[in-house]
C-alpha cells in the first residue's frame, strides 16, 4: 500500500516523503527500515508522557517500500519538488 502511494508521489514530482511511527513500535520500525526508510530523528510525543515519534524519510529509489499500516493507517508527510 505505501509502495503504491510513494510511486504516485514520485510520478507527480515529489522529492521525498516523511513517515512517522511510535518509538516503541518495533514491528513498524523493522518494516519501515527494511522498506528503505532512512531514520532522520526521534522527537517527543504530542503530549507530556506520550511515546516519542520516529521520523523516516523516503526518496525516489530509496528502496522497495512495502508497508501496510500503523494503527490502522499510514501517516505520510510529503514535500513537493522545488521549482526549476
Amino acid at each position: 500500500m505505501l509502495g503504491a502511494g510513494l510511486d504516485l508521489l514520485w510520478q507527480r514530482g515529489f522529492e521525498e516523503a516523511l513517515l512517522t511511527c511510535d518509538d516503541d513500535n518495533a514491528g513498524s520500525i523493522a518494516v519501515i527500515e527494511r522498506a528503505g526508510g532512512r531514520h532522520v530523528k526521534t522527537g517527543p510525543g504530542e503530549r507530556a508522557g506520550d511515546v516519542g515519534k520516529r521520523h523516516y524519510v523516503f526518496r525516489p529509489g530509496s528502496g522497495q517500500a512495502k508497508l501496510g499500516t500503523h494503527h490502522g493507517q499510514p501517516f505520510i508527510f510529503v514535500q513537493r519538488a522545488k521549482p526549476g
